[in-house]
């Protein structure tokens, strides 16, 4: 070997080496984006469950809220519910009437303790809307010293109730009513009579609210009973 191709030889070799490295394979670069594939349809999968959980706790919390809401505010009136006395007769039942989705009922509800005076309260279910709707009339004052109610009292607020109400599964209704020994009562397609109406001591409501929308809010349920402590109480003007 001449001395100048000794000199080349290093250089040689180099090149040589160099020409066998021709990067990654077709076939390492086709693992290498099914990798990448799997780990990003994992990131996106957590992501996805994580942001629907989120949305369904959301949802959950909303219509827990709202149902408990409406809750209260029909059993505080509903509780202290009570008969109207009427001037030489029998005291008026404390419920004008008493549906499956719609009750009347004369409540000592908000009252002063210095001149308790009862007020007509109605919650009905809006069939259009599915809301349940409060209204109220106030007494006016008799000249035998007792509260009038004759169908010409002034109407003194009207609420809407948020969260749409659904009708619970058969036989529940939104308001079921039961008599003094806990036994249901049922509902007359005509409604209840007079004597009827006396008999209710304790009203059920089953309250089934969705006020979240979307797919992903479940609606909640909500069941109270709630008796009428004060039946027996009179007050006048």
């Amino acid at each position: 070997m001449s001395r100048a191709e000794a000199q080349q030889a290093p250089l040689r070799r180099t090149i040589a080496a160099r020409g066998t490295d021709g990067g990654i394979s077709l076939i390492e670069l086709l693992v290498t984006m099914v990798l990448v594939g799997i780990l990003s349809a994992i990131v996106v999968g957590v992501f996805v469950n994580s942001s629907s959980s989120v949305t369904r706790g959301s949802a959950a919390t909303i219509n827990t809220s709202t149902a408990a809401n409406v809750m209260n505010e029909t059993s505080r009136v509903i509780r202290s519910g009570a008969t109207n006395p009427v001037a030489g007769g029998t005291d008026a039942p404390a419920f004008v009437t008493a549906k499956a989705e719609q009750l009347v009922l004369y409540s000592y509800v908000d009252v002063t303790a210095v001149s308790p005076q009862p007020v007509k309260v109605e919650f009905a279910v809006d069939p259009a809307t599915r809301l349940l709707v409060e209204k109220r009339w106030s007494a006016k004052a008799g000249a035998t010293g007792l509260w009038i109610f004759d169908g010409t009292n002034p109407l003194t607020s009207t609420r809407t109730m948020p969260g749409k109400i659904t009708a619970p599964a058969a036989p529940a209704t939104v308001f079921s009513y039961l008599d003094s020994t806990g036994a249901l009562l049922t509902i007359p397609g005509s409604g209840f009579t007079a004597a009827q109406l006396a008999t209710i001591a304790s009203v059920k409501v089953t309250l089934v609210v969705q006020a979240a929308e979307g797919a992903s809010a479940k609606p909640v349920t909500l069941v109270n009973s709630i008796r009428l402590p004060n039946l027996s109480f009179k007050a006048g003007p």
